[in-house]
């Protein structure tokens, strides 16, 4: 008689945390020249002299990274993440944003808009004089904002008429 075995396999699903939410600062803003200042100040107070040992290094280190750690979250700001975030939104487009919310008036939503026609305009062509001052070749836009398949004719037109033989043209 043959006992046909059963195995079994326990399958242990993982939770593995998934972050949401992380410490940023925004490029260019008075929190990141804050930031900078006190970590420029924070690097000149090192004492290298008196460093004499494995050990003082040691401590040196632990302090810089310490006080590093103090002064990035003295400065930066909790971000949630998700699909919809946007590397342009900054400062300006929140306070508008919350303007609107509150008044629900039209004039704020066409400020909140204009804002956010400003802002995007400034962040996209940042992104562009970024990539044409770094002497790439204009292909390198291409990769960008991503490739497009072009037509397979374009047709020449004239007063509405298609030029569609060698001898119209």
């Amino acid at each position: 008689m043959h006992y046909k075995t059963l195995i079994t396999i326990d399958i242990f699903i993982i939770k593995k945390h998934i972050q949401t939410k992380r410490q940023s600062l925004i490029k260019n803003s008075k929190e990141e020249s804050h930031f900078i200042k006190e970590l420029v100040c924070s690097i000149k107070s090192i004492n290298i002299n008196a460093i004499q040992s494995i050990d003082t290094f040691e401590f040196a280190v632990q302090t810089f990274s310490s006080n590093i750690n103090r002064i990035w979250h003295k400065h930066s700001k909790v971000a949630n993440i998700t699909k919809y975030s946007k590397a342009w939104w900054d400062d300006n487009c929140h306070r508008d944003l919350d303007m609107y919310r509150h008044s629900k008036q039209l004039k704020d939503w066409k400020k909140f808009k204009k804002t956010i026609k400003k802002t995007k305009q400034e962040f996209f062509d940042g992104k562009i004089n970024k990539i044409t001052n770094k002497k790439y070749s204009p292909w390198k836009l291409m990769n960008w904002v991503k490739k497009r398949k072009l037509l397979a004719i374009k047709v020449i037109q004239y007063n509405i008429h298609p030029y569609i033989k060698l001898n119209n043209l």
